[in-house]
């Protein structure tokens, strides 16, 4: 049994629960909760969590999904707090630390849209919501040219906080590709990769500080004769980019691993080949949702060949692998980055045990 005696070691008692909710749109009844834990939380430490009548007790991370009962504009009652472990001692005099009070938070969820799509809107008395980015646009140029710049956005209008995802390849692995834009903000090279004898690929990102008008061109230079082209994804609704990596391979089916920073984030990935091999392409996650394909290039047998998709919803934060299960045989070269949801202000519920604050003071 636990005990603690003196006044620096009784603090460690204290217990901090922040509650969030996170709502994932196109499937709105597993809502992923999210907390922080405390520094003052002792090991062992759990949290419970109810909503709507569905609970779920000793919890050890600081997320949880739960099937919560809820129809189109209903509410979710949603709480959590932290449990000490068992015989766990505080006080003076000692005695068995209670869990911590419960944080609590209301969220009103929307009726469907004519999509049949519906989601969690803003929190009522506190609380936060998250929610997937919302896909806007794509705009492509040809990949199968070496006709250099190629623009991909001319004169769009664009709102504050919108983010774009740039992505190119070639069919030279001694081109070099760069973008262009005359926006209030800079893009930036997320990932990229050029290996001899594979068809290189690169990654961009750029935030819009404000709405604005925004031009946008890919260039190649180095090589003659070699197709290369681009792609750039806008979200709307996000806060901003998240984590992004890159793998090259010659056997076996393009795949690429990162891990997530906030949930329900989206995940935009593009795939070159340096074998240019024809044939459906197929792509592939584990986690769950469809991912959407945009403009690409299937393999010509003599150039290279350019898959492109983004996944919409990532679900919970984790390590998440996406890739292709064809065509196979290709000699890949696959980049994926993150685009965060959307976060309002969340409720943080500072919460002590009650009777011990008292005789502490």
């Amino acid at each position: 049994m636990l005990r603690i005696k003196d006044k620096a070691r009784i603090w460690t008692c204290l217990l901090t629960a922040v509650l969030t909710l996170c709502a994932s749109v196109a499937d709105a009844r597993n809502i992923t909760f999210a907390w922080d834990s405390s520094q003052n939380w002792t090991a062992g430490t759990t949290v419970e969590l109810e909503a709507n009548g569905v609970s779920a007790n000793g919890i050890t991370g600081t997320q949880y999904v739960l099937d919560v009962p809820v129809q189109p504009g209903e509410v979710i009652s949603a709480r959590a707090r932290a449990i000490p472990p068992t015989g766990y001692q505080c006080g003076d005099p000692l005695e068995i630390c209670p869990p911590s009070p419960w944080s609590e938070s209301l969220v009103q969820t929307v009726p469907p849209d004519p999509t049949g799509l519906w989601s969690t809107k803003e929190p009522i008395g506190g609380g936060g919501v998250m929610a997937a980015p919302t896909f806007v646009s794509q705009y492509a140029t040809a990949f199968n040219s070496a006709t250099t710049p190629k623009t991909a956005m001319s004169a769009v209008a664009i709102n504050s906080n919108d983010v774009l995802v740039a992505v190119a390849s070639s069919a030279n692995s001694y081109k070099t590709l760069s973008i262009t834009e005359n926006g209030a903000a800079s893009a930036t090279l997320q990932r990229s990769s050029v290996v001899v004898d594979y068809s290189p690929a690169y990654g961009w990102t750029y935030v819009a500080p404000s709405a604005e008008t925004i031009t946008i061109s890919f260039s190649s230079s180095g090589g003659s004769g070699e197709y290369f082209g681009g792609n750039i994804v806008r979200f709307s609704g996000s806060d901003g980019v998240g984590a992004s990596n890159v793998a090259t391979g010659a056997s076996g089916n393009p795949s690429v691993s990162l891990t997530t920073t906030q949930a329900n984030s989206a995940i935009v990935v593009i795939v070159s080949d340096w074998n240019a091999v024809s044939g459906t392409q197929t792509f592939t996650n584990n986690f769950s949702g469809t991912p959407t394909a945009l403009t690409d290039y299937p393999g010509d047998g003599a150039q290279y060949g350019v898959a492109i998709a983004y996944f919409p919803d990532a679900g919970a934060v984790g390590s998440k692998t996406v890739g292709m299960s064809a065509p196979t045989g290709q000699k890949w070269t696959i980049i994926a980055i993150e685009v965060k949801g959307s976060t309002s202000t969340t409720v943080t519920a500072t919460t002590g045990i009650d009777a011990l604050v008292q005789k502490l003071e």
